[in-house]
Formats: C-alpha cells, structure tokens, sequence
C-alpha cells in the first residue's frame, strides 16, 4: 500500500476516516486504500456506504428504498430510517451514511432536544413529531448533543 501523506494511515482508525472522509473514498476508488481496513474503520464510526435514487444533501434522513437504494425518509410513509447522510450525494452515485454515533455539521439545533423524522419534509429532522397526520409514524432518529452535532440512535417508528 502506498502512503498517502495525512490521507492514509496504517491502520485506518475511525477518528481519521471521520476527519478525511472525503480523500478516502477518492483513495478507494484509485485502489490506494485497502477497503478491509477502510471497511473496519467504517463500521467503527458506524458509517456505510450507500447508493441514491435522488439527490441527498448532507444531513437528510435516508431509508432503504425497495431496491436497496436510498432515498429521503419520511415519517408520514411509514418508511424505516436507515441513517443520516454524511454528505451530498447525487442521484445514481454513492456516498456515506451515518447509522450510528455522533455526526456534526448540523447548525440551530438544541442541545439535548431528541431529534425526529419530519412527516412533512422529506428527509428533514424537527424536534416535534407530526401527530396530526393519519399513518404517520413516531420517529426518533438522534439527539443533538450541541447545536451541530447529534448523536444518532435510530427508533422503531410507532405508528399513529
């Protein structure tokens, strides 16, 4: 395996994916990394890789479409929440998602508020679950531990 300067260490620990995920994945896909070590490092930040069936933005829920795909959650379709993505992610590409731990980036959330799928927006967290909407589901996805960063525990949802 070539050194990659600050990029690759050996081995790959979760503290050095979480801060060069971006040079890592583009190291991957030039077969630059070891992608059993990348994948160990992965799992330890509780970060997959997943394919979009639209465009998702950095933070937006995302659930497993029928197709293995992801797409934006929401809580009105009874939809289960498989994790938060961890950036941009153009329709028809990969990228990562978080399922687990903490994730930063977010900006105006209060701390310790749980956080839940929106039923309105899709992909969106609100800090008050929709209880109007007929079908709609209860779901706690994180709870922000500042005001840009969440600690993600995912819930079953209830539903209405």
């Amino acid at each position: 395996m070539p050194s990659f300067g600050t990029v690759y260490t050996n081995p790959l620990t979760p503290s050095h994916v979480r801060s060069n995920w971006a040079a890592l994945k583009t190291a991957l896909e030039q077969d630059l990394v070891d992608e059993t070590e990348l994948e160990a490092a992965l799992e330890a930040l509780r970060w997959k890789s997943a394919q979009a069936t639209e465009n998702i933005a950095a933070g937006d829920v995302v659930y497993h479409s029928s197709a293995g795909m992801i797409t934006k959650a929401r809580a009105d379709a009874q939809r289960d929440v498989a994790g938060i993505a961890v950036e941009a992610i153009t329709s028809g590409t990969s990228g990562f998602i978080a399922y687990g731990g903490f994730l930063d980036g977010f900006s105006g959330l209060t701390p310790d508020a749980v956080q839940f799928l929106s039923g309105v927006t899709a992909g969106a967290l609100v800090e008050t679950p929709d209880l109007e909407s007929t079908g709609a589901s209860i779901i706690i996805v994180c709870r922000a531990v500042s005001a840009t960063e969440v600690w993600i525990d995912i819930h079953p949802g209830i539903l209405l």
